[in-house]
């Protein structure tokens, strides 16, 4: 499966992902136990917290990024914090969480974004992210 990846792929494969799963299998196992674990509402806000904040995260610390840290550049911070708050705002909008949760789903999925965790950010985002939510959700 990874040779037909590569040969598909190529360069857009990262480096640590050579010996290593690729991310879209971690967002794989993300979601299927984002579903499982989650309410519905929260699980589709994780879910879209970790595909829009790592993708901003690593599209504007590519083409702005300057400040390093942990490995990763301000400017990818901020782009993750700005896509997260977006699709929080989103969410609330249409009426699936209340502001504070949302606020705090998208506020953890851009620190474990930008921390340097041995973890895939795919799946760290999703389940830190969703455990945020679904803890200040309370019981269902």
């Amino acid at each position: 499966m990874r040779r037909f990846f590569k040969n598909i792929l190529g360069e857009m494969i990262r480096e640590h992902e050579a010996f290593s799963l690729l991310g879209s299998t971690y967002l794989l196992i993300a979601g299927l136990l984002a579903i499982e674990i989650f309410p519905r509402p929260v699980a589709g806000a994780a879910l879209g917290f970790t595909v829009l904040g790592d993708s901003f995260a690593a599209l504007v610390g590519k083409a702005w990024g300057s400040h390093r840290f942990f490995n990763k550049t301000l400017e990818g911070a901020l782009g993750s914090l700005i896509a997260c708050t977006a699709w929080a705002a989103f969410l609330v909008t249409a009426g699936w969480l209340p502001w504070p949760v949302a606020l705090a789903g998208a506020l953890a999925a851009s620190i474990v974004e930008v921390l340097p965790i041995p973890l895939d950010d795919n799946l760290g985002i999703t389940l830190v992210s969703g455990y945020t939510m679904k803890l200040l959700l309370g019981p269902a």
